[in-house]
C-alpha cells in the first residue's frame, strides 16, 4: 500500500494535468508570509510529511523533491518518503537549479502567488524554457479535504 504522501503526490499530479501544468512549487508559508504558519496552512507537511519550519517542495510529472536547510536534513530523512520524494539540501541544490535540471522543455510551472514572496519566486523567474503560472487558488487545498479550520482567536500584539 502506498504511503499517504505517495497517494497525495499522485493526486496532485493528476490535478496538475487537469490544469495544464507540468509542475508546482509548494513553499512553507501562508497568505501572510509570516514566520509561523497555522495548521491550516501546513500544506508542505500535508503533502510531503515534512514538518520542519523551513522548506519547499517542487513537483513534476515524473519527479518531486523536498528542500530544507541543514537544520532539518535528518528530520527530512525520517519524515519524507524517499520512494517518491528526493530530499535535498536547499543551499547545495537550490529548488530553482533542481527544477531547471528536471523540468521538460517549455514547462509550465504553477505557484500560488498568495503564499510566495517575490524574493522566493525570483530564482525561478530567470530559468530558460520555464513559464511560471500563478494558479487560481491553491491546488494543494483542492485535495486537502480534512484541512483544519483557520484560526479564529483574536489577534494580539
Amino acid at each position: 500500500m502506498p504511503s499517504a504522501s505517495a497517494s497525495r503526490l499522485a493526486a496532485l499530479r493528476t490535478l496538475l494535468q487537469q490544469h495544464g501544468l507540468d509542475g508546482l512549487i509548494i513553499p512553507h508559508s501562508d497568505e501572510f508570509l509570516g514566520e509561523y504558519t497555522p495548521p491550516c496552512a501546513e500544506r508542505l507537511e500535508w503533502l510531503t510529511g515534512f514538518s520542519g519550519s523551513a522548506g519547499m517542495a517542487v513537483v513534476l510529472a515524473d519527479s518531486a523533491a523536498v528542500f530544507s536547510d541543514g537544520r532539518y536534513i535528518t528530520q527530512m530523512d525520517q519524515q519524507v518518503d524517499g520512494s517518491c520524494w528526493e530530499r535535498q539540501h536547499i543551499y547545495q541544490t537550490p529548488p530553482s537549479a533542481w527544477l531547471a535540471s528536471k523540468a521538460p522543455k517549455a514547462a509550465r510551472i504553477g505557484y500560488d502567488a498568495r503564499i510566495m514572496s517575490s524574493a522566493e519566486l525570483r530564482p525561478f523567474t530567470t530559468l530558460d524554457g520555464i513559464t511560471l503560472v500563478p494558479t487560481d487558488g491553491n491546488l494543494t487545498d483542492v485535495l486537502w479535504t480534512d484541512r483544519p479550520a483557520f484560526p479564529a482567536d483574536p489577534a494580539t500584539i
